[in-house]
Parts: structure tokens; sequence; C-alpha cells
């Protein structure tokens, strides 16, 4: 049975016309990593004659529940604004929340195949959605009789491919690095990785200086801060360059804008901050002076400041 998408045509194409095949990719990734994958594959093949055989990005994430399928693959949205997909302000994901990143796919492939097994009612379920570009309104799904992986995950196969390997190579990677490579050094402790054909991401390419031994201390309490700073060589998208507030854990609880973007040539950083101060920050909250949180720390918490 085939499914509508929730949306014209003419939204649709006006994604087309703010999308590269290259931010389309990268759309695929970060519904890997939304989903809460650890590592997303992005795997490829080419031919003798330089084309694409085989393109598939694939994550280790909890998969499509082919119950929400209708949450998943229906963004109920229609201005231009509202369907436009933009880097989250102060949480490193979700990047893809109105379900319009998953039909990008026709800047660069006539087909997409989605094959996903998650945990459903009574165990490990399975299934696959198919979109074809010329009908993007469509959606068709087909529940598996039997789970085909004991573990979650999802794959993404595209068919009939746009893209050549040189297109990969000299687009598609760089663009990846730059658009990851500060995610990825924020969850470096948790093991998160990008592997392009069974091999990890390098992104040292893009770090022009680093500081893994930044430590403050302040004395009224003895609260301490550590952390790290990293100077990219190349621009960083829509994130621009942020401080990373990261618990005890490792674990990002807030992000913020550093007080240098655009302020100068080519100085695209990022500094991420561990303490145990951000295991109950609640860091949005601003809070008047000789004023305090009932729970929690704020922004105008003096440790912070």
């Amino acid at each position: 049975m085939s499914t509508n998408v929730n949306i014209t045509s003419g939204g649709i194409r006006k994604l087309l016309a703010k999308y590269t095949a290259e931010q389309a990719v990268a759309e695929y990734i970060w519904n890997g990593f939304d989903a809460g994958a650890t590592i997303v594959e992005l795997n490829f093949e080419g031919s003798q004659l330089g084309k694409l055989d085989f393109l598939q990005v694939k994550d280790n994430g909890y998969g499509i529940d082919f119950n929400q399928l209708e949450k998943k693959f229906f963004p109920f949205y229609e201005s231009e604004k509202a369907i436009e997909i933009s880097a989250p302000v102060h949480t490193s994901l979700m990047h893809g929340k109105n379900g319009v990143g998953r039909l990008t796919f026709f800047t660069f492939a006539h087909l997409a195949e989605w094959e996903t097994t998650y945990k459903g009612s009574g165990g490990m379920e399975s299934g696959k959605i198919f979109i074809n570009q010329a009908t993007l309104k469509t959606y068709q799904p087909e529940k598996s009789a039997n789970a085909v992986s004991q573990t979650t995950g999802t794959k993404v196969t595209f068919n009939n491919v746009k893209l050549s390997m040189t297109d990969m190579v000299v687009n598609v990677l760089p663009f990846v690095m730059s658009e990851f490579c500060w995610f990825l050094e924020l969850n470096r402790a948790r093991n998160y990785q990008i592997l392009i054909n069974g091999e990890p991401l390098n992104y040292s390419a893009n770090i022009t200086d680093r500081d893994d031994n930044v430590e403050i201390l302040y004395e009224k309490n003895n609260t301490v801060f550590t952390g790290k700073f990293i100077q990219w060589k190349y621009p960083l998208h829509k994130e621009l360059s942020k401080y990373y507030f990261l618990n005890s854990n490792g674990i990002e609880v807030y992000k913020d804008f550093t007080t240098l973007n655009k302020k100068g040539d080519e100085f695209f950083h990022s500094v991420y901050i561990q303490s145990n101060f951000f295991d109950n920050f609640n860091g949005g909250i601003e809070v008047p002076n000789n004023q305090s949180l009932l729970f929690g720390k704020a922004k105008s918490s003096p440790e912070y400041k």
C-alpha cells in the first residue's frame, strides 16, 4: 500500500533549490545519529567509467518503528521556512525533526530504499520503505514477515545514483568532514564514528591547532573545569564556532556560540568544557542577580561566568 507524504510538490522543489548533493548525503548521516546511532557507515562503489554503482548509508540506531511511520515520513510543514533543515542552536541533535531530510535523496539519486530493524512489542521486527524521486509524495512500506537482524539499525540504499566517484572524493567527503568533525570530537569519548567504506573518517586534516589541556579552577568552591580547544582549517557550515558543555559523564548538556563568530577571518573553532558543575545545569535559564535556581545551575551562576 502506498501512502502520501503530507507536503506539496512545490514545497519539495523549494528544498531542491536549496540543497546540494553533499548536503543531502550529510542529512542521511544525521538521521542515523538522530536515531541514537554511535556508528554511521557511508559505503560506495564506482564503476570503471567512474560512475557510482552503489551508495548506501547504514547506522546502528534504534531503527524506524513501522507504528511510527506517519511521524517519520509525514512532514507536516508547508512553508519554505518551516521545511528548511538547520543546525539546532543549543543541542547537537536533532537535525531532521520534520522528516524532510528523508526526501532530499532526489538531489543525487532516483530511488531510495530503507531497510530497518527495530524493537517491536513482540521482539525484533523489520521492514522496508521505498520512495521514487518521480513520486516524492508517496512512500511504499513493506513489513517483513520475520526480522532480518537481531540488532536494531537502518540502511538506506540509493539506486540510479547521479554522482560520480570524482563527486564523492572532491565534494561529498570533504563536506562530510567539515560537517561532522566537531560532532565526532564532541562524542569522541563515547566512540562515535563515521566509517567511510569501513575506515573511520579521519578529520585531522581539518585541524589547524588544538590544546587538550585546558583547566580552569573556580577557587571559591573548588569547581574544576577541564577542556580542549580546537581551531579548524575549514568552516563548520551552519554549526559555526561554539562552546560545548559536558557533564561529568562526558555527555553534552548545552552549547552556545563563542564571542568570536564572524569577527575574524578563518578562525573556525570549537571549545569543549567538562565539569561536574554541568551535571545539573539549566543553561537556557537566566536568573537575576542575588537569586538562584531552586534546582540546578544557570548561566548567571558565578562559576559559569
